[in-house]
């Protein structure tokens, strides 16, 4: 079994965030499908973000694939199950092989299970060997117990590991991924999610680590890109928003109404109470804003007050 070294740092890895457990708990589930929908999508799965909610909450999304919503109902599942038991959950592999056991449920050819044959990646000239349990088990805790590393180090290091050595028949990246997450909201350090925009470069990334074994830059990127809590898109005055958005050419929008652009565009489920918190403002001027920004056809809001989302015009 071949090797892969992650000692040698040449960037710091401290913890970007540092919250409660309930804290992170309550991020996980508020941006929950969010994460699930850039997940899917990191699969190649088709469907919109409103279809990837509908199929989550048992609704027919007509002319979606089986495959496809197999695999968002198989990440539901799998964050379900975590969320219930994660506060108590070890971290090791046999917590690792039951996410699998969700995440490749009727896809894999034997699901929760170490892979018992040889496989290839497509696309690089990584040929991973058959992994034997008790040399991943004692290298999952040789990386989780490195107190010399971050817990976000070590969260970004078990998901390479998994990915890397290929442990399952199916479904690595998205057990990888939820893997490290469990470490990450037992140590309030945030959640791991490679957003839509960032797959091309995510993949990029990838394919340089499992041809070289290099893991710097794929590292880098997660570090950077991936690792999110509620205001990792919002920056300040000068808020970028997170998606494209058809503006009119002649709408000057103001720093509140760019504000709750970057909020919504971040998380689609935010109610006013938490814009108010995020742009600073009083409730009435986020009001005004979401009023203005609905009178140009810039955003709508999908379903009740209660349980819907908003909209942004450029994803109708």
């Amino acid at each position: 079994m071949r090797n892969i070294t992650t000692n040698v740092i040449i960037f710091p890895m401290d913890d970007k965030f540092h919250m409660t457990f309930a804290e992170n708990i309550f991020l996980a589930k508020k941006i929950l499908v969010g994460n699930i929908y850039n997940a899917a999508k990191l699969e190649g799965v088709n469907t919109t973000f409103p279809e990837t909610e509908a199929i989550l909450s048992g609704v027919n999304v007509p002319g979606a694939k089986l495959d496809d919503i197999q695999i968002i109902l198989n990440l539901r599942d799998a964050w379900r199950d975590l969320l219930a038991t994660v506060k108590t959950a070890k971290v090791d592999l046999k917590l690792i092989k039951s996410i699998n056991a969700n995440v490749s449920r009727n896809e894999s050819l034997a699901w929760g299970k170490l892979r018992t044959g040889k496989v290839g990646i497509a696309g690089t000239n990584h040929k991973p060997m058959v992994p034997n349990e008790i040399i991943m088990r004692q290298g999952i805790a040789k990386i989780l117990s490195d107190k010399t590393k971050s817990v976000t180090e070590r969260a970004i290091d078990l998901m390479l590991y998994i990915m890397y050595n290929q442990l399952f028949w199916d479904g690595n990246k998205r057990t990888a991924t939820i893997a490290a997450n469990a470490f990450l909201i037992q140590h309030g350090a945030g959640v791991l999610s490679v957003a839509e925009p960032d797959i091309v470069e995510f993949n990029a990334c990838l394919k340089y680590y499992y041809d070289t074994g290099g893991d710097q830059g794929l590292k880098r990127f997660l570090y950077d890109k991936a690792i999110i809590n509620f205001d990792s898109k919002i920056t300040d005055e000068n808020a970028t928003i997170n998606a494209t958005i058809n503006v009119p050419e002649k709408t000057p929008l103001s720093k509140t109404e760019i504000k709750v652009l970057a909020a919504i565009s971040h998380n689609p489920f935010i109610t006013y109470d938490e814009l108010a918190n995020k742009t600073k403002k009083n409730r009435k001027t986020v009001a005004r804003a979401i009023a203005e920004l609905k009178s140009h056809g810039i955003i709508s809001r999908q379903g009740s007050n209660k349980s819907g989302y908003w909209l942004i015009s450029a994803e109708k």
